[in-house]
Parts: C-alpha cells; sequence; structure tokens
C-alpha cells in the first residue's frame, strides 16, 4: 500500500502538470475511482451477515464471558478516552503552540464536517465538508486545503494509528502474552504503516487491524473479539482523522502564509483582479 500511494503520488503529479496531452489517462482513473467506490458499497451491504457469522464463532469460544464482558468495559472506555485525549488535547496543543490562535474556535468551525465524519464513519464521506469548512469558515487558503485535505483523508489516519497499539495489546492481555520492547516497537511501526495503508471507507477496519495483529504475531481471529464494538470506535476514529487534517491544514496555512501572500499579491496585480473568489463560487473540486 505504501509503494502503492507513492507511486500515485507521482503519477498524479505528472498528469496535473501535462496538460490535455494525459486527459484521456485522468478521465480513465475517474472512471476506475466511480467503478471501484460502487463496487466496494455492494460489499458494504453484504459485510453485516459475513460479520455476524464472524463475530458469532469468537464469542462463542469466549470462556467466562462476564469476566470478559468487564475487560470490554475497561478497553472501551480506555479507548474512548484516549480518543478525546488526543483530538481535544493533544493535537489543539499542537495547533496553538504553532499558530498561538484558539483550537477550539478552529474545531467548533469544522463542527459540520465533524459530526459528517463521526455519522458516516467515512473521512472520504466527509471530505468536500472538511474543504468547505476549512476554506470558508476558518479561512485557510484555498490552495493548501486542495493539497492538504485529500492527502490527510487518504494517509492521515492518527485515530487508526491511536487504536491499533490499544487493540493489540489488550488482545494480547486477554491471551496472557508478555510484550517486550522490541514488540512495542514492532506495534508502533505497524501502527503508522497500517494507518497510512487504510482505507477511508466504512467497514475497513476490521482488515487492516488483522493486518496489524499479523505483524506482532497474534492469530488474526482474536480481533473479531473486538468487532461487536468497532462501529463505536470508527465514529470516533474517523473523527479524530478529520480534526487532525483539519489541524494540519491549519498549521500548514500559517507555515506558508508569508509566501501565500505574495502569491496572492502578483497576482492580483497580473490579473487586475482579486485573488478570494466570493463565497457561493467557490470551487471545492
Amino acid at each position: 500500500m505504501l509503494g502503492l500511494i507513492v507511486a500515485s503520488i507521482f503519477i498524479g503529479c505528472i498528469l496535473s502538470s501535462s496538460g490535455d496531452k494525459t486527459r484521456p489517462l485522468i478521465d480513465f482513473f475517474q472512471s476506475l475511482y466511480h467503478t471501484m467506490m460502487k463496487l466496494v458499497l455492494i460489499f458494504i451491504w453484504f459485510t453485516p451477515v459475513g460479520l455476524t457469522f464472524l463475530v458469532a464463532t469468537a464469542i462463542v469460544q469466549v470462556e467466562k464471558p462476564s469476566e470478559a464482558l468487564k475487560e470490554f468495559a475497561v478497553f472501551i472506555s480506555t479507548v474512548i478516552f484516549c480518543f478525546l485525549l488526543h483530538g481535544f488535547g493533544t493535537v489543539p496543543i499542537m495547533y496553538f503552540i504553532v499558530t498561538r490562535k484558539n483550537p477550539y474556535s478552529f474545531l467548533r468551525n469544522m463542527s459540520k464536517a465533524l459530526l459528517t465524519a463521526f455519522g458516516s464513519t467515512s473521512s472520504a464521506s466527509a471530505l468536500p465538508f472538511t474543504m468547505e469548512c476549512l476554506i470558508r469558515k476558518n479561512k485557510i487558503d484555498k490552495r493548501v486545503v486542495n493539497f492538504i485535505a485529500p492527502i490527510g483523508a487518504t494517509i492521515n489516519m492518527d485515530g487508526v494509528a491511536l487504536y491499533i497499539p490499544m487493540m493489540i495489546i489488550f488482545i494480547s492481555h486477554r491471551l496472557g502474552l508478555t510484550l517486550d520492547f522490541t514488540r512495542y516497537v514492532i506495534i508502533g511501526l505497524s501502527a503508522i504503516g497500517v494507518s497510512i495503508g487504510a482505507a477511508g471507507i466504512p467497514g475497513a477496519g476490521l482488515m487492516y487491524m488483522s493486518v496489524a495483529a499479523v505483524a506482532v504475531g497474534l492469530p488474526p481471529d482474536q480481533v473479531l473479539i473486538t468487532a461487536p464494538f468497532d462501529w463505536i470506535f470508527a465514529q470516533f476514529r474517523t473523527m479524530i482523522n478529520v480534526s487532525g487534517d483539519s489541524f494540519g491544514a491549519g498549521i500548514i496555512h500559517h507555515l506558508t502564509y508569508p509566501v501565500l501572500s505574495q502569491d496572492k499579491n502578483v497576482l492580483a496585480i497580473n490579473t487586475d483582479d482579486v485573488f478570494e473568489e466570493p463565497e457561493e463560487k467557490i470551487n471545492l473540486v
């Protein structure tokens, strides 16, 4: 997945700078994208049926269900607390240190995108609202948003990277396994790598969670133990992902503002027109 993402970035840069000569190839990739999205939606419709049988198999194998429920209660509360601490504590503090601006007013302006991400569990579905809120409400330069937001929705899955280590440690504890320092390093690297390659669509969680479990030597079927609660985590993970993308765009806008403002002045002089488009004419594509 990482190699594919890097190759896609370079190919996209070449296609965007080649003009009309590469238009047929661009149309091909756009058609392929829409086709694959419809195919994924068909698979998602069948997900509840298959997931029901997979989860039922895992639950039947659980010994002492009452003790397992206590463990899950602690696990769920810990995961949600860490999500909220990261999304509304750590990242806003980083934004404040860099920009010296109020991060919570920034978050308030992103409420539409965050609620969409929470409800849809898809950072790709929330992408148009993320770009709209960044441009219109937080006044982030459109060039920064057009570059940062799509990349962030693809590879900046900080919610996933935060959840994977907690999930693996929880499964290891249930199996009675002791993790040494090397395993913790592998867990961290696996979480980063898997989160970069994670798909921004609903229902993709169990797949990359299984990949992360295999990377540290755990049986992938143990991931199914957390499947009944994954929809709760998916909502918070997606919201944290969108929040991180938004703060990243705000930080990049702040750091590049001197250069962007110079380009803005030059463009206004050369075209005798203002740089910023009217609010109703902003193109989010």
